[in-house]
């Protein structure tokens, strides 16, 4: 699948680390492409518990979002299996990684659904578009450790953009029935650690 699109494996080549790779930039790629994502998570728990109502109802608005790219990632890995590169023994490994599908990337979903869909919600604009940014860092990262192609990245951008938009319509819904019992029992989980 990835061959047959124009473009996927030059672009992949020009975005590999070559076979000289300097140890600082394979560092620097490393910690793009497996622990940035859990220093992001780490912070939004610390926002939710400090932040604002506002802050909250943003994050849930974007945790729709995120929810259905990270569920349809899952629909499409399974039902299309499409190698990782180097599977295929395509450019150079640098990061050790299970040999699941590598179409669409759940790291892509994961920051572009969150970061275009706090980009929705005033109160977290900014924290949105340096997600979203931070999604470009983690694309360049996979591909030159050699775990994904370009396209794969191309394909969450894709999801993120189509996910986010359907919970824009689905906020309207899932405010009554979602969103404000989970404010009010976070409301009474704090009551009740300051007691």
């Amino acid at each position: 699948m990835e061959q047959a699109f124009p473009g996927n494996l030059p672009l992949f080549y020009l975005l590999n680390a070559g076979p000289s790779a300097n140890p600082l930039t394979v560092q620097l790629a490393l910690f793009l492409a497996s622990q940035l994502i859990l220093v992001l998570i780490a912070g939004l728990v610390l926002l939710w518990f400090a932040g604002t109502p506002q802050a909250r109802a943003a994050l849930m608005r974007a945790g729709v979002g995120l929810g259905l790219a990270m569920a349809l990632n899952l629909i499409i890995a399974t039902a299309i299996f499409v190698p990782r590169p180097y599977m295929l023994g395509i450019g150079q490994a640098l990061m050790v990684h299970g040999p699941d599908s590598s179409f669409p990337s759940d790291h892509g979903s994961f920051f572009w659904s969150l970061g275009l869909g706090l980009m929705l919600g005033w109160p977290l604009r900014l924290l949105g578009v340096g997600i979203a940014l931070a999604g470009f860092a983690v694309t360049w990262a996979r591909i030159y450790l050699g775990v994904h192609f370009p396209l794969d990245f191309v394909g969450s951008m894709t999801i993120a953009l189509i996910c986010v938009g359907m919970a824009r319509r689905l906020s309207g819904w899932c405010e009554p029935r979602i969103f404000v019992p989970v404010e009010r029992l976070h409301q009474t989980f704090l009551a009740k650690v300051r007691r």
